[in-house]
């Protein structure tokens, strides 16, 4: 599926079916999908009132996830399979890959901390 963004056409993955998850061998696991780090994410969400995400339908919630970027080649640039449900990248670090992949300079576009990319909270 694409998607325009800033005049860009942007392809975007649907895998209804999972192909994917299998594809980059991401494991089913309750105990990840549950663990204590979950746990508390989801109990810092409630302490700050913030609405907690509904599930679809058919949703499997033991299915752990990952971030993944594919370059134009078909190349992975950049592969963090989550060891639980609570272990994904900030957005920032997501965006500075995207970038990065597409030959643009993230040089004081995003704000570092410590040489690692900063999230903001």
């Amino acid at each position: 599926m694409g998607v325009e963004c800033d005049g860009e056409r942007v392809e975007v993955l649907l895998d209804p079916g999972q192909t994917a998850f299998a594809a980059f061998g991401l494991p089913r696991s309750v105990v990840g999908s549950y663990s204590p780090q979950t746990l508390l994410m989801y109990a810092r969400k409630i302490v700050r009132g913030e609405a907690l995400q509904k599930l679809e339908d058919g949703e499997d919630t033991s299915q752990l996830g990952g971030d993944f970027v594919v370059d134009k080649h078909g190349n992975v640039a950049l592969s963090h399979p989550s060891q639980h449900s609570s272990d994904r990248m900030t957005p920032v670090q997501a965006v500075e890959c995207v970038l990065r992949v597409a030959g643009v300079s993230t040089e004081g576009l995003l704000p570092a901390v410590g040489g690692q990319v900063a999230e903001d909270t």
